[in-house]
């Protein structure tokens, strides 16, 4: 059996919102549909994920987003969270005269 998680983005921004997807096959490779899965993130600081599977992003850093088939097989896809990048501009007093 095999279980399969794709991310529709695997590098994101922290606030972004995704939906995993999962798909099942049993050990002759046809389709399996209509399974229950349980959704998981290895670092929950990084990511987090609903049973659902909506996936939201939470801080910088690198996770795996898992899902385990009602047989106990998991599957995974990574995730990689950046954070915002700020810029500061400062302007320095002229000279005064």
């Amino acid at each position: 059996a095999s279980v399969t998680v794709s991310l529709p983005e695997a590098d994101v921004n922290i606030g972004t919102r995704l939906r995993a997807s999962v798909s099942l096959a049993d050990f002759g490779g046809n389709r399996l549909s209509g399974r229950a899965v349980e959704w998981r993130s290895t670092n929950v600081t990084v990511a987090s994920v609903d049973q659902d599977g909506n996936v939201t992003a939470q801080a910088p850093g690198t996770t795996r987003i898992v899902a385990r088939s009602e047989d106990g097989v998991e599957g995974s896809a990574p995730l990689s969270v950046r954070g915002f990048i700020h810029r500061w501009t400062f302007n320095a007093p002229g000279p005064t005269g």
